[in-house]
């Protein structure tokens, strides 16, 4: 294969390999040093306030695990984005449900703390994106729709100035680990409009290395 063709193929494939970025737009991320069981009913309703920054969302990321000794049958779970800052507003976007295998975060830890303290990252993706209106409170709350207890993690004291965990119970210093915000993903017709304009580049390699070929050739 000459190089002008490969030329081609690899501006095709470099604008064919585009991929979605994940733009956060809060964020409360410290190690964790308290965990609390959102299986337990006094702990209802469960999550973490906060104040976006832009005009929508369509992931949360939460630390999560399934509690030991009694682990073993997995999870499925949601997230509901509620206005307010208590978790009792009115739903304004449900994710799709994740499911998470037996004994999730139970023994991997980011944190190097070891269990019981860390958790692994579980990620909420929403159909569509929740539209928000930035410096107003909203929550995000976590519910289980199957499975065993599962504990979500987080500091006490927290750090983020902009909302606090929602236990139930009046726990204003602690935070949970959490990350919002939005995937931005390429539009249709600007991805067609870079493979064209890659097409293009590399069709007009090829051609400028021919009429220099041609040009340059030896007359007999």
């Amino acid at each position: 294969m000459r190089l002008p063709t490969l030329t081609l193929l690899a501006a095709i494939a470099s604008a064919g390999s585009l991929r979605a970025e994940m733009i956060v737009d809060q964020e409360y991320t410290d190690k964790p040093n308290k965990a609390y069981n959102q299986n337990n009913p006094i702990f209802h309703p469960f999550g973490q306030s906060f104040t976006p920054g832009l005009a929508a969302v369509d992931f949360v990321q939460v630390r999560l695990s399934e509690f030991v000794p009694e682990g073993g049958l997995g999870g499925t779970f949601q997230v509901r984005i509620r206005e307010g800052g208590a978790a009792t507003g009115a739903i304004l976007g449900t994710s799709a449900a994740l499911t998470l295998p037996a004994f999730f975060g139970s023994f991997a830890d980011d944190f190097g703390y070891g269990f019981p303290f860390g958790g692994s990252l579980a990620q909420f993706d929403f159909a569509t994106p929740v539209a928000l209106t930035p410096g107003t409170p909203y929550s995000i709350e976590l519910v289980e729709l199957t499975g065993d207890s599962f504990e979500m993690y987080g500091t006490d004291p927290g750090g983020y100035p902009g909302g606090t965990a929602i236990t139930g119970l009046p726990l204003s210093t602690v935070d949970f680990f959490f990350r919002e915000g939005i995937q931005d993903v390429p539009e249709p017709g600007t991805f067609g409009l870079s493979v064209f304009g890659a097409f293009v580049l590399g069709l007009g390699v090829i051609l400028r290395r021919r009429e220099r070929t041609r040009f340059s050739a030896p007359i007999a």
